[in-house]
């Protein structure tokens, strides 16, 4: 019975430490492969977490914020590979400012304004008529453009892209965008929109 048990023992151990050994070579890999991946966006942070990678620092554009969420999907989306990646990037406090600065003066209107909450864009205030009210979500849009899903290169070799994120497609669910505008109609009255989002 002592001998049995202690076979049963010294086999567990065996299966733990290949768990162990398998699962910590999967991680070496899926992180030098992330790091490799991810290596043009300075400040960014990859290191181990148990089991996990955790993914940290703060960005510049909304680009290269795409660009990690990306691939932490990707990593997370394929099944098999005993690897979990968590994102805690986030865009810096300038470069929120300077997005919606650069919103601002392409809106051109002081009775409309922008802000970040959270992950969002804000949009609130009186817009002259519905016209100027679709044009300013279009503004924000347009100059979150450069925000598409990034190509397949470099992504590392095995994982595959997130369902419903195809390759170059507007992504918008980086910086979701919160319609909360009021239209002015020709009295003097306000109405409101009904409540958009877009993400």
């Amino acid at each position: 019975m002592k001998r049995k048990f202690l076979l049963l023992l010294g086999g567990g151990l065996l299966l733990a430490v290949a768990l162990l050994v398998f699962c910590g070579s999967s991680c070496n890999k899926t992180e030098r492969e992330l790091k490799a991946y991810l290596r043009g966006i300075p400040a960014l942070q990859i290191s181990r977490l148990g089991n996990s990678l955790l993914i940290n620092g703060e960005v510049e554009t909304p680009p290269e914020m795409l660009r990690i969420t990306h691939a932490a999907n990707s990593v997370n989306s394929t099944s098999g590979n005993g690897v979990r990646v968590i994102n805690l990037a986030r865009m810096s406090e300038s470069a929120r400012s300077r997005l919606v600065q650069k919103i601002q003066d392409e809106i051109g209107s002081t009775a409309i304004t922008v802000h970040f909450l959270n992950e969002s864009i804000l949009l609130e205030g009186t817009a002259r008529h519905d016209f100027e009210a679709d044009r300013t979500v279009e503004i924000v849009r347009i100059l979150l453009a450069d925000s598409k899903v990034p190509e397949t290169d470099g992504l590392p070799l095995g994982y595959r892209k997130p369902a419903g994120s195809a390759v170059g497609s507007p992504v918008w669910g980086v910086v979701n965008i919160v319609d909360m505008l009021r239209v002015a109609p020709r009295g003097s009255a306000f109405s409101i929109r009904p409540g958009k989002s877009s993400h």
